[in-house]
């Protein structure tokens, strides 16, 4: 996948996940573009490269869910 996003998450959902995304260098935010998605259930997920554009459609799309 080139990015993922999903809403409804629970902690360990994601936690591997988003130690894994953010050692390889990429990108990781909650809908809102916050740093803890690990708390806040909904988290986006892409490289540097495409974060802004997946970021946009993601809250174009989905909103403050």
């Amino acid at each position: 996948f080139d990015g993922y996003f999903e809403y409804g998450l629970s902690p360990w959902d994601v936690a591997a996940g988003i130690v894994l995304v953010r050692e390889a260098g990429g990108e990781i935010s909650d809908f809102n573009g916050g740093p803890e998605a690990i708390a806040s259930k909904s988290i986006i997920a892409t490289n540097k490269r495409l974060y802004p554009s997946v970021f946009k459609v993601v809250r174009k799309n989905m909103g403050n869910a």
